[in-house]
């Protein structure tokens, strides 16, 4: 089967990126507005449509996934999804950190610092309903796969013949995140060294998007959440695993 010219890939990933970017990071601000300027709740049909058009919104995001390695032949392993050597210390961190939100663990103290009961989680996003943390998982998701797998993956092979190309794909992708997420400068610092970086060097160390999946999932959808992560990687994983067995 022939293989697909690297620079058409880059030209076309690269302009999918930056147009899904400046469209999210546009949909956001709106969003933003919105909420600043009313108070009243929209009627059900308004928000019947609203929900609709968001959770479509993602939908790309996932086919991006499938066609980069259908068509594009990135590997799943590539993409984070492999099972083998640091991978495993990528998911051991996500799978404790599954085991925080879902058990009542108690608090742990460690001299005068204090860190709080993890298993509280489920307290904070308690109010929200198991529809609104399963979107949430479903949306972080997408947005692990495009900033930590779609985006990392790129850089990379744009900046393939760079010995820092590890570097810029950690720089751009998470500035790409920051941007897309608030207009607010410091917080687009806060977002950009707190979570993008740390988040994008980890994935891009252990090989595996499984930390970066269940972490972002937990922030966005609590429990259901980090679950619905979790069973995303797992299936993918597994996948990954059967099909590169010999027949």
């Amino acid at each position: 089967m022939k293989q697909p010219d690297p620079q058409h890939v880059h030209a076309q990933g690269l302009g999918f990126l930056l147009g899904y970017s400046a469209l999210a990071a546009l949909f956001n601000y709106l969003s933003t507005l919105q909420r600043a300027s009313t108070s009243q709740e929209a009627p059900q049909w308004i928000l019947a449509i609203g929900w609709a058009v968001i959770i479509l919104f993602y939908v790309p995001i996932y086919g991006a996934f499938v066609h980069s390695v259908r068509h594009w032949k990135w590997s799943l392993d590539e993409w984070g999804f492999g099972l083998k050597g640091r991978t495993w210390l990528a998911i051991s961190l996500a799978f404790l950190a599954l085991l925080f939100v879902w058990l009542p663990l108690p608090s742990i103290e460690l001299g005068s610092v204090r860190i709080g009961d993890f298993g509280s989680i489920r307290a904070i996003f308690s109010q929200a309903s198991v529809s609104m943390l399963l979107f949430e998982g479903y949306a972080r998701i997408a947005e692990e796969l495009l900033y930590r797998g779609f985006a990392l993956i790129l850089f990379r092979r744009i900046f393939s013949q760079s010995r820092f190309s590890g570097l810029w794909a950690v720089l751009l992708s998470s500035a790409l995140f920051a941007l897309v997420h608030t207009h607010k400068v410091p917080q687009m610092l806060q977002l950009f060294l707190g979570a993008a970086v740390p988040l994008a060097a980890l994935t891009i160390w252990t090989r595996s998007i499984s930390s970066a999946l269940v972490f972002h999932a937990i922030a966005g959808g609590g429990h259901i959440g980090a679950l619905c992560a979790a069973v995303f990687f797992s299936g993918v994983a597994v996948y990954n695993t059967r099909r590169k067995k010999p027949a």
